[in-house]
């Protein structure tokens, strides 16, 4: 997708990739290479990359010297190039036990398990190789960076930021006595997304002073069982971008209910257009959130019961909804990032 930025915006796009710095794979390079994929799981051997020394060796023959690199992982730093590296921290908690338990939460059969169990390993070692050579290290919750700081890593937290995409079409007026409810996914029948739990709890609810909007695409048998016994549900099936931001629009609350995601850019776009969130207790979703009445307690049924028929019977979710609005703006804009990220690399 084309960046495009103001003329008056001091940046220069610059292509640069690995198949310019791919060398010649003789039969030596591609032994080399697999042998390194076992060898690497050896506690005693260092992560290494050669793409940011091809990469400041590009830069320095455009005549262009790098005050310092930020970047979104950590399997690009490199201790040998010496020019200052940020590097964003995800994982939380940061230990190999909890890759291994995403690995498992993230794998649907037992060959996905073996890759994601290797895949994990090699992400733990590499983050905290990452985190040991960084200048300074932004995690994205101030949980992840206290265990960090704890282990005397040099962290920061910085929020990542979405930035809010406005459109003139006009919102429904919402029915004051009806709370207009979304699930939002690319698969609504994707069981890390807890969705059937969610609707199985709403069908509770009676009587129904509520709709749901389900965006995403699913099979016709879900979309039976769903709407069984007059259920107010809409589907709106897989929809671009803009248009899934204005089907947000015209609902009050989003239902968050996974925990796989190691940051909410879906829970704080659509805190930008408008919505409140209800979702899951956990990091880093509860410090997005910052509010009890909107965090429940994913293992406990009763809790989410609970916490969604409270906001049914809400006299305020307007007033709730113009709360979230506001903590976007103050937190996870793309204003108060750049400020942030600015102060910290010292310019």
């Amino acid at each position: 997708k084309k960046i495009v930025v103001p003329d008056s915006f001091p940046v220069k796009m610059i292509d640069f990739d690995f198949s310019m710095m791919q060398s010649t794979r003789t039969l030596y390079v591609k032994v080399r290479d697999k042998l390194y994929k076992f060898w690497f799981f050896m506690p005693w051997v260092k992560p290494k990359t050669n793409f940011l020394q091809r990469l400041n060796h590009y830069l320095n023959g455009l005549q262009i010297s790098p005050s310092c690199y930020i970047f979104n992982q950590t399997n690009i730093l490199c201790e040998l190039v010496p020019v200052p590296q940020h590097v964003v921290a995800w994982t939380y908690q940061p230990y190999l036990q909890d890759y291994l338990r995403k690995a498992f939460l993230l794998s649907k059969n037992f060959k996905q398990l073996f890759s994601n169990i290797l895949n994990a390993v090699y992400w733990h070692k590499v983050d905290w190789y990452g985190y040991s050579i960084a200048r300074t290290v932004m995690p994205v919750s101030n949980r992840l960076s206290a265990i960090l700081v704890k282990e005397e890593i040099n962290a920061k937290c910085i929020y990542p930021c979405v930035r809010s995409i406005t459109n003139k079409n006009v919102t429904n007026p919402r029915d004051t006595n009806v709370i207009r409810f979304a699930l939002m996914a690319l698969s609504l029948e994707d069981k890390r997304k807890g969705f059937i739990k969610v609707i199985s709890i709403l069908k509770q609810l009676k009587p129904y002073q509520f709709t749901l909007t389900l965006i995403g695409s699913c099979s016709d048998e879900f979309k039976e069982w769903v709407l069984q016994n007059n259920f107010p549900a809409i589907f709106t099936g897989i929809l671009p971008r803009d248009y899934a931001i204005s089907a947000l629009r015209n609902c009050d609350v989003l239902i968050f209910a996974s925990i796989s995601d190691d940051w909410g850019y879906v829970q704080v776009e659509a805190m930008s257009q408008g919505l409140a969130i209800l979702s899951p207790q956990h990091s880093p979703f509860d410090e997005i959130i910052a509010r009890d009445d909107y965090l429940y307690d994913l293992n406990s049924d009763n809790d989410l019961q609970n916490k969604l028929s409270a906001i049914i019977h809400k006299q305020n979710v307007d007033s709730d909804k113009t709360w979230f609005k506001n903590r976007y703006t103050n937190c996870f804009s793309s204003d108060v990032f750049s400020k942030n990220l600015i102060q910290l690399i010292g310019r």
